[in-house]
């Protein structure tokens, strides 16, 4: 700061660096505000309110520079901003600033913070949803229409008549267990396995207990 003012012979050319000095740096923080404000989008990481509170320190920050952001220009930079998520959300605030009794700052903070919960639970329901699917044991027993695994199922004419075979679904079966290819039938390390029964033997055995 010193040899800013290196030359000067008064105080008034001292005052004008000075002031000519802190002029030029408000305006840069001014505009670094402004842009920053403009380009401004919520992070994945981020929730709703600190999405908010980061707008709400650049309007302040603006305000005591000198540049105060009215009310519309605060609620369409908050708006801009959101995810695709949010977007009915938005619809609605905009549709209600054209009414004569426009949403405040705090309602519009109230409608996106809903939305979030919204948003979590339905991510929270898929995530289990795509748990379940990917589980191999919850899928052990959809050859049948009940939900135990083959394995643990009796073979009797009353488990038969509860839980009908399907051919497609038990070939299906057998196809992807690499115990029942060629290859393993004939290494010495696996003995030749019975195959899953088929619909007709299976068909055959029911017939033949009743």
């Amino acid at each position: 700061m010193l040899k800013r003012v290196i030359g000067c012979t008064n105080s008034k050319q001292l005052w004008e660096k000075l002031h000519t000095f802190f002029k030029n740096r408000a305006r840069a923080k001014v505009r670094k505000y402004q842009s920053e404000l403009r380009n401004i989008k919520k992070k994945d990481t981020e929730s709703i309110s600190e999405y908010l509170l980061r707008i709400k320190i650049l309007i302040d920050s603006l305000d005591f520079a000198g540049r105060s952001v009215n009310f519309q220009e605060h609620i369409n930079v908050i708006l801009g901003g959101l995810p695709e998520e949010y977007y009915a959300d938005v619809t609605l605030i905009n549709n209600k600033s054209l009414s004569t009794a426009p949403c405040s700052i705090e309602e519009i903070e109230y409608i996106l913070l809903v939305r979030e919960v919204w948003i979590e639970e339905k991510k929270k329901v898929q995530n289990n949803n795509e748990s379940d699917v990917s589980d191999p044991q919850s899928l052990n027993g959809n050859i049948y229409s009940g939900q135990q695994p083959i394995s643990s199922l009796p073979l009797t004419n009353s488990f038969l008549q509860q839980y009908p075979p399907n051919a497609a679904l038990l070939a299906a079966a057998a196809a992807s267990d690499s115990r029942y290819s060629p290859l393993a039938w004939t290494s010495p390390q696996y003995p030749q396995p019975p195959l899953p029964p088929s619909y007709s033997s299976i068909s055959r055995y029911s017939q033949s207990n009743y």
